[in-house]
């Protein structure tokens, strides 16, 4: 279990972000239930952000409504097989606003929408003779109602995922499926490529991601929170969405304490208007 607070610590408590229990009863077989991720997105979501190289989510997944959740969920692995399937309630208030007192609705009263998954993988990293070569589809479908706080803006959620490391190059293809929003949430398709390389190794290490999504409504896509819709006209909505990242980590303790540097170019084309424009960003990344 762990939970935050907020800015200026008031409240010092505000909301959980983790709480669950995880079974193990054989090996490669795992039962959760509480308050977790929903099993979609393996390295753009289900891999921690501590061990993320760049400082954002993909633009694509950003704007999934993809969010911890109370769950239930079963994982098996066998082999270079993976599989999952799992249930969700939508109702679950967000890791980004508690309600700032513990168990006053943090689980959510289980009575909103529910959401489905169900995924399977496979590490082709034997047969072609690489540390790691990951396959990976999954689908959330979403029995949404209105007032959901999570998993609330789309039917249909697919991801598929390829994630290949060789010593030290590493190259990650991610992508994504919106089906069946409402109103401005239209249908939306997008995907990131994201190349990395160690310069030195377990020191300093190079990352680059191309990203691209477009939608079948004039608003469905949304540029990113941090920060180009602070930023751009029109609410920072449009139909398509195109970005360049490069960027820096060097590692003082591994991806426990790094520092990152980066600069993003995006063009988020609209109806009347775009936003185009760079993104530079610095900073210091630690957990422990």
């Amino acid at each position: 279990m762990d939970f935050q607070s907020n800015d200026g610590f008031n409240d010092f408590y505000d909301g959980l972000v983790d709480a669950y229990l995880r079974w193990k009863p054989i090996d490669g077989l795992s039962v959760t239930a509480g308050k977790t991720k929903p099993l979609i997105a393996p390295y753009d979501w289900l891999e921690s952000t501590s061990s993320q190289p760049t400082f954002e989510r993909s633009q694509i997944f950003n704007q999934l409504g993809i969010n911890r959740a109370t769950a239930l969920t079963v994982e098996y692995t066998t082999g270079p097989w993976y599989f999952q399937s799992g249930v969700y309630s939508n109702d679950t208030p967000s890791s980004t606003g508690g309600t700032g007192s513990f168990g006053d609705g943090e689980f959510g009263d289980l009575n909103g929408g529910v959401s489905f998954s169900l995924g399977a993988g496979y590490d082709f990293a034997e047969a072609i003779h690489t540390d790691k070569a990951l396959l990976r589809f999954d689908w959330i479908h979403s029995d949404r109602e209105a007032g959901d706080l999570v998993l609330g803006l789309y039917d249909d959620i697919l991801s598929t995922s390829f994630v290949v490391k060789k010593d030290a190059a590493q190259l990650v293809v991610e992508g994504f499926y919106g089906a069946g929003g409402d109103g401005t949430n239209s249908d939306v398709f997008g995907f990131f490529i994201q190349p990395s390389y160690d310069i030195l190794p377990n020191q300093l290490q190079l990352v680059g991601r191309y990203s691209f999504a477009n939608s079948d409504g004039p608003l469905g896509v949304l540029g990113q929170g941090r920060y180009e819709r602070k930023v751009a006209d029109f609410g920072g909505r449009g139909d398509s969405y195109h970005s360049l990242y490069g960027g820096l980590q060097y590692f003082i303790y591994g991806d426990k304490l790094k520092l990152m540097a980066g600069a993003e170019w995006a063009k988020l084309d609209g109806n009347d208007e775009s936003y185009d424009g760079f993104t530079l960003l610095s900073g210091i990344r630690l957990s422990f």
